[in-house]
């Protein structure tokens, strides 16, 4: 990849600066999630909710959890996301392996 990188804003993004050193741009996270897509394996996915996500994932399941997170303020509650795999999703059903999360 390379020029100006542009990532997804809406979970990256602080004021003028990006928050993290290594940016995926929008074009990258696309071509994982496009990637991730053709895998028959089990596929979790951590991050943040996104549109594009919602938009290329469909058929995949998405946990969300609120949690604490250290900021330059201070405490935050931020929603962190996991995304399921259509596999994992069934693997899930047969044997409940998040009962303990």
């Amino acid at each position: 990849m390379t020029g100006t990188v542009r990532c997804i804003t809406s979970t990256r993004q602080k004021g003028h600066r990006m928050v993290y050193r290594h940016e995926m741009g929008e074009t990258a996270h696309k071509e994982l999630l496009a990637t991730l897509q053709m895998l028959g394996g089990f596929v979790m996915l951590s991050g943040y909710d996104s549109e594009i996500y919602r938009d290329i994932l469909t058929g995949w399941s998405l946990v969300q959890k609120e949690v604490s997170a250290s900021g330059q303020r201070g405490n935050v509650s931020r929603t962190e996301c996991l995304w399921l795999s259509p596999r994992v999703v069934r693997a899930q059903r047969q044997r409940n392996m998040f009962a303990s999360a």
